[in-house]
């Protein structure tokens, strides 16, 4: 088993596809990894252990190209902003 360190923004599922090449490892991650959460995104910077590689070509692939996925939300969106909330012809503009 080895261990990575965690970039911003990443979930568990971008943790899983980099480190083990397929999205079936995922629960592999949480079960050597009590303190993540399927649901959310993992803290930055923290040793992550991980699972065995089930798919070589793709986690070659990502090693071989650096290639650290961050699908995570870099910021919130916040109450009273977006489209449930704009107003037609006040606040979003039909032309």
């Amino acid at each position: 088993m080895s261990k990575i360190t965690a970039y911003s923004n990443q979930t568990c599922f971008d943790l899983t596809l980099q480190t083990s090449g397929s999205l079936e490892a995922v629960f592999d991650l949480i079960a050597l990894n009590p303190e993540l959460k399927l649901d959310g995104q993992v803290a930055e910077a923290i040793e992550i252990r991980t699972p065995v590689v089930i798919n070589q070509q793709i986690y070659e692939y990502y090693t071989h190209n650096a290639i650290t996925p961050a699908t995570g939300l870099a910021e919130a969106v916040t109450a009273g902003d977006g489209i449930g909330y704009w107003i037609i012809n006040q606040d979003f503009i039909v032309q």
